[in-house]
């Protein structure tokens, strides 16, 4: 990472969530991030240390965080959100978007998610949670498509102050379902006329 580059860039006050997020995602996007860095992120373990840790720390830093007043805890949730972000970058890829495509349930869906796997994401908790969203993520970043971020956050932050990850949790699970029964209506409006006729149990005389 160049230091002078994200001091040139860094965000004078702090930041409101969705703001913060969005400066996050640009500059894990930015074509000047180091390669080497946004690997360092994509590894980053808890509990391990090591050099993600420090590159997800600084980072917080220059997007507007007050690190500095943010219990451990909980600021450890923020290096969590700031890995999953970066799973989904590259140079001039940032990973956040507040378009409707890139809500969360939407994208899951795309990715092939279905409803069980779904469900399982959204009942964990802790390490289980995070076991299961990386590899969501995983799937999320053969796409090359970018999240809304802001609808997933309050999941890995556990934070209350902009609706809470049960909202989160709502939100998901409704936009993941809308896009399943669009999904299903395309795929029946283009299926053939006789298709009904081989279903079990149809009668064409009904």
């Amino acid at each position: 990472m160049q230091f002078t580059n994200l001091q040139e860039r860094a965000q004078p006050v702090p930041r409101a969530l969705s703001s913060l997020i969005g400066s996050i995602g640009s500059l894990l996007g930015a074509e000047w991030f180091a390669n080497a860095e946004r690997a360092q992120l994509k590894r980053y373990r808890a509990h391990h240390g090591g050099p993600g840790e420090m590159v997800a720390l600084r980072l917080l830093v220059f997007a507007g965080s007050p690190i500095e007043a943010i219990p451990p805890e909980e600021l450890g949730n923020w290096i969590w959100l700031v890995h999953f972000m970066a799973l989904l970058s590259g140079p001039n890829r940032d990973p956040h978007s507040t378009s409707i495509e890139a809500r969360p349930g939407r994208v899951l869906h795309q990715a092939g998610y279905n409803e069980f796997r779904l469900c399982r994401l959204l009942e964990a908790r802790g390490e289980r949670f995070q076991t299961l969203l990386e590899r969501a993520l995983r799937r999320i970043a053969r796409l090359g498509e970018p999240l809304n971020w802001s609808k997933l956050a309050p999941l890995i932050l556990a934070d209350d102050t902009e609706g809470g990850p049960e909202h989160a949790r709502i939100e998901i699970a409704r936009d993941f379902a809308a896009a399943a029964a669009r999904s299903d209506f395309r795929n029946s409006s283009i299926a053939p006329d006789n298709a009904q006729e081989s279903l079990p149990g149809y009668d064409t005389h009904d």
